[in-house]
């Protein structure tokens, strides 16, 4: 179930106070609405009820998509994060059943957060797309000597049988690539018997990880 309370904040530009709503834990079967507007990025932005400007704001909170068999906590930090994994330990243990076939994740990222949403409601693992973004990431320094991937972001397509990496780079400059269904079907044939059978912890699934289970190859 989906857990909310109303908070008081300080409006950073009018240093009026206003209530909000703070979700604890977002159910998105339950509630739809605010997993739109986690992928679309709007979730932790407030206006202001009196000047009217956009707060962006930051809190823990439990994403939960059932459809999806996925669970990922945003976290405040590093201490918070330790808390989070001894809970989804606690709850996998004592639920094995109901959770033995879900994806969990921890993140201290909002934009992780939105974009790992986001990878599972387009139908795609996580795991295969951070090996895929690491494997064009290596790629593409190699082509070429001055360039510097510092993050790359899976965003869906309007073209069913692809989805797009956005590259940013060290120079704050940035592209985008069009992957293929069948690249990330070949990738999930080559990595994913290892995945499941890797002794590597999955709780934080980023280029770390990806680089340790393609280098165990």
């Amino acid at each position: 179930m989906s857990k909310k309370s109303k908070v008081q904040i300080t409006c950073p530009y009018c240093q009026n106070n206003m209530m909000i709503t703070k979700w604890d834990s977002i159910n998105v079967d339950l509630n739809p609405e605010e997993k739109e507007r986690i992928i679309n990025g709007k979730f932790f932005d407030f206006n202001c009820d009196y000047c009217n400007k956009v707060i962006h704001g930051f809190y823990s909170c439990l994403y939960h998509d059932m459809t999806h068999h996925f669970m990922m906590y945003l976290v405040g930090g590093n201490q918070e994060a330790k808390e989070a994994i001894t809970m989804f330990n606690d709850i996998c243990c004592l639920h094995e059943k109901i959770y033995e076939d879900y994806q969990v994740r921890i993140t201290t990222e909002s934009d992780v957060w939105r974009e790992k949403a986001t990878i599972f409601n387009s139908g795609y693992d996580d795991r295969v797309i951070e090996i895929i973004k690491f494997l064009y990431t290596v790629q593409i320094e190699d082509d070429y000597d001055d360039l510097k991937i510092e993050r790359a972001y899976f965003c869906p397509s309007e073209n069913v049988r692809e989805f797009v990496l956005e590259f940013h780079c060290s120079d704050n400059n940035a592209f985008t690539i069009d992957v293929s269904n069948e690249i990330y079907e070949s990738v999930n044939e080559k990595y994913m018997s290892k995945i499941r059978t890797s002794k590597i912890e999955t709780f934080f699934v980023n280029s770390d990880w990806a680089w340790n289970i393609i280098k165990a190859d």
